[in-house]
């Protein structure tokens, strides 16, 4: 072989390494840019689903909190309704066994805000004393006239004397004869 054939192998050869070292640099920049675009999509992909993923986790604990809170107030109805029921079912009981005392102060209850407007148009501008129940009807017996207490009608409340008692209500006169009513 002569010098100027091999001088010419080692250029072609040294030309065919030279192209496909290019195409090789080529094809791997072609590689890198695919698998960063690749990558740069999943991400996006990956972001979106879990952005989605977040949305339907709130929107169901939302949905969640709602319902729980209808029932909420659903058996907090159910559980008024129910105590009404009991109290209206206890009162027709006794009514039914014929409790005077209930029914007299249930309906006493019932129309007392009409019974109060009706006394006090009838006690407007007169003088009037209220008294602390049946201690303050005595306590003010003897000494009206001591203190400067009108000798005219009073008004006296009285506690009542038991749990689920309706308090006493007395009206009456200090001076001359007693026309007492008491409830």
């Amino acid at each position: 072989m002569r010098a100027a054939d091999a001088e010419a192998y080692r250029t072609r050869a040294n030309a065919e390494a030279d192209r496909d070292q290019a195409k090789l640099n080529a094809e791997a920049e072609a590689f890198r840019k695919r698998a960063l675009a690749e990558a740069d999509r999943d991400q996006a992909k990956l972001a979106a689903e879990a952005d989605a993923f977040i949305s339907t986790t709130l929107a169901e604990a939302d949905a969640q909190a709602a319902r729980v809170r209808a029932d909420a107030a659903a058996h907090a109805e159910r559980s008024t309704a129910d105590g009404q029921a009991d109290a209206n079912t206890a009162l027709a009981d006794s009514l039914r066994e014929g409790n005077q005392e209930l029914i007299a102060a249930s309906r006493i209850i019932e129309e007392l805000p009409e019974l109060v407007g009706a006394a006090s148009l009838g006690i407007a501008g007169s003088s009037l004393t209220v008294l602390n129940g049946a201690a303050g009807v005595t306590a003010a017996r003897p000494s009206r006239t001591h203190r400067g207490l009108p000798g005219g009608r009073f008004l006296a409340l009285g506690a009542p004397h038991a749990a689920g008692q309706v308090p006493t209500i007395t009206f009456g006169s200090l001076g001359g004869v007693p026309d007492f009513f008491t409830m």
